[in-house]
């Protein structure tokens, strides 16, 4: 009787433990920052990079979506999640300077914690940087003498809490 008795507290004790795998879902079934927290993130990553450009500067949006599915994100993570990301046109600023201030923006990008991912100066203006805490992205890219400034979140839960399909 007292085998049969530690062989179902065992049983018990499994099937609980068991529960909490597969409850928890495992990888990327973790609680996230949500869409507004990631959007207020965004926001501060482009006000701190804008920071080390001239006052002229002004910033014009580019496109009316905030946010994108990460259904086919390349993190293998589970659909339902998104990220949220802003672009913007650097406007005021004279052409014949984006060499200068994609320099400034790439010495504030390394000495603030980003990892360069790409840099394909001096062939194109074309930086791409992801911040090693929290891996949000930025990216500045010169087209038509007119620099862009864009940032994006890695893939978020849009209310932080894991909801699997």
């Amino acid at each position: 009787m007292i085998w049969l008795a530690r062989l179902t507290c065992g049983t018990v004790l499994l099937l609980v433990t068991g529960c909490g795998i597969v409850g928890l879902g495992g990888e990327g079934m973790e609680e996230t920052l949500g869409k507004k927290q990631a959007g207020e993130r965004v926001d501060q990553h482009i006000e701190d990079a804008v920071a080390v450009l001239p006052e002229s500067v002004r910033l014009e949006r580019r496109g009316n979506l905030d946010s994108a599915s990460c259904d086919d994100a390349d993190d293998n993570g589970p659909n339902g999640r998104v990220t949220v990301s802003k672009k913007y046109r650097l406007r005021d600023l004279p052409a014949e300077e984006n060499e200068e201030h994609a320099a400034a923006l790439y010495e504030h990008w390394t000495g603030n914690g980003y990892t360069v991912l790409q840099d394909s100066r001096p062939d194109e203006r074309y930086i791409w940087v992801e911040h090693e805490e929290g891996s949000f992205r930025m990216a500045l890219r010169e087209s038509s003498d007119v620099l862009s400034l864009t940032a994006s979140s890695p893939c978020v839960w849009p209310d932080g809490t894991p909801h699997p399909d």
